[in-house]
């Protein structure tokens, strides 16, 4: 999951860039997936911690509601 949205961002990162100094689409879709699987690792484990965050805020609030 995490490599195909990051290829599709970096694709479009790329894109202008890309065509501003003449490469082909094939080119630039070969850059963001090369790119996007690079990224990949790095934004799940991002995202791993974000929801760790989330889930202890979440049971710190129920702590604090209880009577």
């Amino acid at each position: 999951m995490h490599f195909g949205v990051d290829t599709a961002v970096a694709f479009l990162a790329v894109f202008l860039i890309g065509l501003m100094f003449s490469y082909g689409i094939a080119d630039i879709a070969v850059v963001a997936a090369v790119m996007g699987a690079i990224a990949a690792p790095f934004t799940r484990r991002a995202e791993q911690r974000a929801l760790d965050a989330r889930k202890e805020e979440h049971q710190d609030s129920q702590k604090d509601q209880q009577p």
